[in-house]
């Protein structure tokens, strides 16, 4: 994925786990986040919340990333915060193109 994103363009920052990604957040304010609900130290869920709640990344767009693909877990995706629920497995140049468009409906 890392590789897809940057050919078009991406500047791609990774993290390793949960916590990490809000550190990062709150130091690069990037304009959009990959999280999978499934990640360590801090879920993909708890994540989203903590972002949302910090006035300093409560804009930036949340995407997640997951196997989780019950509508009960799209839902609550979603209800925390995300901007949108991607299930896996999917297709790398499709989902750069979902993600192109959101930004692009973000930047109106």
């Amino acid at each position: 994925m890392r590789f897809t994103f940057e050919r078009r363009g991406f500047e791609v920052i990774e993290a390793t786990n949960g916590a990490e990604a809000v550190a990062l957040a709150h130091q690069e304010l990037p304009e959009l986040i990959l999280l999978d609900a499934m990640m360590p130290v801090m879920s993909g869920y708890e994540a989203c919340r903590k972002l949302r709640e910090a006035e300093a990344t409560k804009g930036i767009l949340i995407v997640f990333l997951s196997a989780k693909g019950q509508a009960y877990e799209v839902a609550k995706g979603l209800k925390i915060g995300a901007d949108a629920y991607i299930i896996k497995p999917f297709s790398p140049k499709g989902l750069v193109a979902q993600i192109e468009e959101l930004l692009q409906k973000h930047q109106r």
